[in-house]
C-alpha cells in the first residue's frame, strides 16, 4: 500500500473495498493512499460508512474522504457526524463545520 501511494498509482476502484475491512490499520494505509483521488470515490457510498453501524476506524476514513471531497459532501458528513456516539468525532465534525463558518446551536435552545 504504501508503495502504491508512493507512485501516486492508488487505483480508487480496486482499493475501495479495502475501506469496509475489519483491520484498522488496512483501512487506515487505503485511506491515505487513496487521499489524493478522494473526488474519484462516490460521496453517497462514502456518506453511509459514515453511521453509527458502522465502526469507527471505518467512520473515520469515510470523513477524511469526504473532508477531501470539500464543498457540500464535506459539510454533510461533518453534519451527520454531530450525532456520533464516538466524542471524538462529533468534536472533529463540529470542528469541520465551524472552519466552513457554521456555528453548532447547543441543545435546548442555547
Amino acid at each position: 500500500m504504501t508503495g502504491l501511494r508512493a507512485l501516486d498509482l492508488a487505483d480508487a476502484e480496486r482499493l475501495r473495498p479495502l475501506l469496509d475491512e475489519p483491520a484498522p490499520a488496512v483501512v487506515r494505509e487505503t485511506t491515505a493512499a487513496l487521499l489524493p483521488s478522494a473526488k474519484q470515490l462516490p460521496a453517497d457510498w462514502l456518506l453511509e460508512r459514515t453511521g453509527s453501524e458502522r465502526p469507527r476506524h471505518v467512520r473515520v476514513a469515510a470523513f477524511r474522504l469526504l473532508d477531501a471531497h470539500g464543498g457540500v459532501v464535506a459539510l454533510r458528513a461533518a453534519v451527520r457526524l454531530l450525532e456520533d456516539p464516538e466524542v471524538k468525532l462529533r468534536t472533529w465534525a463540529g470542528q469541520s463545520l465551524c472552519s466552513a463558518g457554521i456555528r453548532r446551536r447547543r441543545r435546548g435552545g442555547g
